[in-house]
């Protein structure tokens, strides 16, 4: 990989941007660092899945599913992990590299600017802004860690 670059994004919030020559892609990675503690870990864990469903632009899953699609089929993927004594959570879109996209457009910073306004626009609230979302969401994660 080379010409990784990251910026800071402020509030323990960094933006990666990743390019691959070698499979025509390029991936850009929002990363959020929270110190691992037991009483907010299993909270935080769902912030990902809320975060990668709608955005203040494209506010239900239809209209950003068909963002992504005109955006080459651009994906969503996000996720957390311990790094340390903190936790991250990671959301990345993946999409082509520009210099496959047949009109020519700047289709990286379009997804780009998709990714932040995922993550800026909903951050701050994201406990409160879908009460049923983030239950079913709690539910879901509470069944999957009984099962484990």
């Amino acid at each position: 990989m080379e010409n990784i670059k990251r910026f800071d994004l402020g509030r323990g919030i960094n933006f990666t941007y990743i390019p691959y020559s070698k499979f025509k892609t390029v991936q850009l990675s929002v990363c959020m660092f929270y110190p691992l503690e037991k009483e907010t870990a299993s909270k935080n864990a769902i912030i990902p899945n809320l975060l990668t469903h709608s955005c203040k632009k494209f506010p239900s899953l239809i209209s950003l599913s068909k963002k992504m699609e005109e955006l080459y089929g651009a994906s969503i993927s996000a996720g957390t992990e311990k790094v340390g004594d903190m936790q991250m959570i990671e959301i990345s879109a993946q999409s082509i590299d520009n210099k496959f996209v047949p009109d020519g457009s700047d289709n990286t910073s379009e997804v780009a600017k998709l990714l932040c306004d995922m993550v800026l626009s909903r951050i701050p609230r994201v406990k409160i802004s879908k009460p049923k979302t983030w239950n079913s969401k709690k539910d879901n994660s509470e069944k999957k860690s009984s099962l484990k």
